[in-house]
Parts: structure tokens; sequence; C-alpha cells
């Protein structure tokens, strides 16, 4: 059966969970920062459980802001549906996760493709930390002065990776809100050189002792030079000094799993990025 999940469930979800965190990272770490019940965050998310007896068998969820993710990785035709009639009359804006996962999903769904902005199916890269040699040198937390800085790369990021298009009117606040979070979360590292801001790094998640890397970025004039993989071992590398032990990533470029493979990255499988041109209620007729 398909349940709501409630007070209480929080370990028993985590519990099944870590042996799928590679695509699960979002899933797991939105409970551990916001619980069961938080609805005002925009990470916020409400979780059912699918269960046989009183065994669990998956989770499916959406977020505050229309985001749907799931790990049901032997879940019969039945979980789908039923995932899609709980959520009819929602704004879906998008999933992430395991690429069958979140095709089975979109199918039960029913989305139009004329509704469909992206449908990417990215390199999932792993690497143990042990095996990353320490190049944390020129690597600093993000600033309030760099706030100016980082929304136009943040800008610039949305557009390359086809999250955003350069005219949508949400483009420049939701830039704007990503650099602010950088800072105030302390999430985001600075390479450095010769005392010019060159690149970026962000961490999407975090989870026991592992890390979601993302919001990688070099402006285009220096692109080619290192940077990228530079900014990720050194922000790496700092985070191993805390406990972190493995990370993982998924690329959005051939160029960019080629980065990632030099400081260690090996690809372990795909994640796939599913979005809609503009929030769609589920249940309607396209």
């Amino acid at each position: 059966m398909l349940r709501d999940a409630r007070a209480g469930d929080e370990e028993a979800i985590l519990a099944f969970l870590q042996p799928h965190l590679k695509t699960s990272m979002f899933l797991a770490s939105n409970l551990l920062a916001h619980g069961l019940f938080e609805r005002e965050h925009r990470h916020g998310t409400e979780y059912w459980i699918v269960e046989e007896g009183e065994e669990i068998q998956g989770i499916v969820s959406v977020t505050s802001q229309g985001y749907f993710m799931a790990q049901c990785p032997d879940a019969e035709d039945w979980v789908w549906q039923a995932f899609a009639d709980r959520v009819k009359g929602r704004e879906l804006n998008g999933m992430t996760g395991d690429p069958d996962q979140v095709g089975r999903a979109v199918s039960a769904f029913r989305i139009a493709q004329e509704q469909v902005a992206l449908d990417a199916m990215d390199p999932l890269m792993f690497l143990d930390l042990e095996a990353l040699s320490d190049a944390s040198e020129g690597i600093r937390a993000a600033e309030q002065s760099d706030i100016p800085l980082l929304t136009e790369w943040w800008r610039e990021y949305f557009i390359d990776a086809d999250l955003k298009s350069a005219d949508d009117p949400e483009l420049n606040d939701r830039a704007e809100m990503q650099a602010k979070a950088s800072v105030s979360e302390g999430r985001t590292r600075l390479l450095v050189c010769d005392g010019d801001v060159v690149s970026m790094s962000s961490i999407n998640a975090r989870v026991n002792d592992m890390v979601q890397m993302g919001g990688g970025f070099t402006p285009k004039p220096l692109r080619g030079r290192g940077y990228a993989g530079r900014v990720i071992a050194g922000h790496l590398a700092q985070e191993r000094e805390r406990g972190i032990t493995q990370s993982i990533l998924f690329a959005a470029s051939e160029t960019a799993t080629k980065a990632y493979e030099k400081i260690g990255f090996s690809q372990v499988g795909y994640y796939r990025l599913y979005l809609t041109k503009k929030p769609v209620r589920l249940g309607e007729s396209s």
C-alpha cells in the first residue's frame, strides 16, 4: 500500500534510503534538514511510503516547489499509478533521480511532450575522498561581498545547464536567491587565482559522510584552464577534514565528465533531470 509518512517514520525512511543514496541524496537531505512536515521552505518535502506489511518497499515525495522524487527500485506499475493518483491536482515543475524510476513516474503522470523543457540523462559520478589529493590552496568560502558576482554566475549557470532560459522572468530573482544562499548556508567555495575569483562549486546535499556536489561554474573566458576541477577538488579536500568520505555529482557535459575524472571521479550510472516549461497541474488534460 501507499500511505502518508507519519511522525516516527524518519529513522526507517533514512535506513531504507541508505543503500540507494547515490540517487536519493535530495530525498534524504531534505528529510534531515526539514523533517516530514515543513511546508514553508522551498525544500520542505511531503513523503509517502510504499509498504508491504511493516516493511518499507519505496519512498515517493514532492517538495513545496513542485519537484518530485522517488526511490522505489522494485516498484510494480500500481505504485506509480497510486503516486499519480495521490498527487492529482498538484503542480509539477520537475523530477530528478534514477532514470528508470523518473520515466515510470512521468508516464503515470501523463505529461505531454510539448510541456517538457529538459529531459537529460547525465553521467552519475562517484569519488572516495581517500583517493583525493590535498588541493585546498586558493579555496575560500563565499562572502557577502561576493553576492553581485555570484548572482551573475548563477544566472549564467542556469542558462548553461538549460535550467532557465535567458528570457525567463524569474531568472534574475532565482540567481540572486541562489547567490545569497551560497553565502548564508556556507555551502559554496570559490577558487582564487592571482587575487581574482575564477570558479565556484557548491554542495547540493549532505547526508551522513556523503556530499552531492553541484553548481560548479567557471565563466566562459576562463574555461579550459582546469579551474572547475581545482575548485571541486579543493572544496572536497576541506570537506574531508570535516569527516566527509564520499562524494557524488552528475556531469552536464562530456567536458565536465573528463574534468571530474581527472580528480578521481568515476562513472557509476546515470541521473535523470526532467523539467517542465511551466508548472503542470497533474490530472488535467494537456
